[in-house]
């Protein structure tokens, strides 16, 4: 906790993909335990933030993607989460809506302002949403691909997306075929089970059309370390698994990791 406020803040983000501007959390790295720390306070919002769509204009193709893909998981698990509601929600479907929309597009051409625009609303979206929803076990069992194998935080995300979604839709297949159809996939004539396992080829056809593989292989990650990331993956976690909206076990989480690995 903060215990008193300290200087005004405005806050004026270069890329569009934490929505940090928008949230009460500052998240650190420590070095010591290898893992990140939060500090969720009221003080750390800021008074003024100002949003330029025009300030990402010179951001890379690679980190245009992974900050983009990075909105997109804020959208889907503050979406998903236990502790959502209608409001969170609406926030959270126009974010995975926007980015769904506009990632591509701003990663082939970097200079498009509209897109840019469309990304930088969504990054907001989602940092709106999160601050009030929550996030789940795609942004827990991340934790080591970032802390310990160093992929950026957004790529990091990513990756775990589409297993995480695999499994929690298990028991919440309404809600994942929703995010399947935010994602621009056609559910019509499906039923909730087969609509919901759209929702996953959705997160891997975007993270694929912006040159993110789903697989950890693919990020030099070797088939022998995948055991020891999940347990790791799963002690660090415990902070963000109470919102998940299925609950899992160690067992779980090296399943998950396991499945996303390697192709099958």
């Amino acid at each position: 906790m903060v215990q008193n406020p300290g200087v005004p803040l405005c806050l004026i983000p270069t890329t569009s993909g934490t929505g940090s501007e928008t949230t009460q959390a500052i998240v650190v790295d420590d070095p010591e335990s290898g893992t990140k720390k939060a500090i969720w306070d009221r003080h750390v919002i800021p008074q003024v933030v100002i949003v330029d769509p025009d300030l990402t204009i010179g951001m890379p193709a690679r980190l245009t993607a992974d900050t983009g893909l990075d909105a997109l998981v804020h959208g889907i698990e503050a979406y998903t989460a236990r502790s959502t509601n209608p409001v969170v929600q609406a926030y959270a479907r126009e974010c995975i809506e926007l980015v769904t929309k506009h990632l591509p597009v701003a990663v082939k051409n970097g200079k498009d302002i509209n897109a840019r625009s469309g990304m930088s609303l969504a990054a907001t979206l989602g940092g709106l949403a999160i601050s009030n929803g929550g996030l789940g076990a795609i942004h827990g069992l991340a934790y080591p691909l970032d802390t310990v194998k160093h992929i950026p935080h957004g790529r990091s995300v990513a990756i775990m997306a589409p297993w995480v979604v695999d499994f929690n839709r298990i028991g919440n297949e309404d809600t994942y075929a929703r995010i399947a159809r935010f994602l621009g996939k056609d559910v019509d004539n499906l039923d909730y089970r087969e609509a919901s396992q759209k929702a996953v080829k959705g997160i891997i056809d975007l993270m694929e059309s912006v040159g993110v593989s789903p697989y950890l292989t693919d990020h030099d990650i070797l088939a022998s370390e995948v055991d020891d990331l999940a347990k790791e993956a799963f002690r660090v976690s415990q902070r963000l698994l109470p919102a998940n909206p299925r609950k899992i076990t160690e067992d779980d989480a090296m399943s998950i990791y396991r499945a996303a690995a390697t192709p099958k």
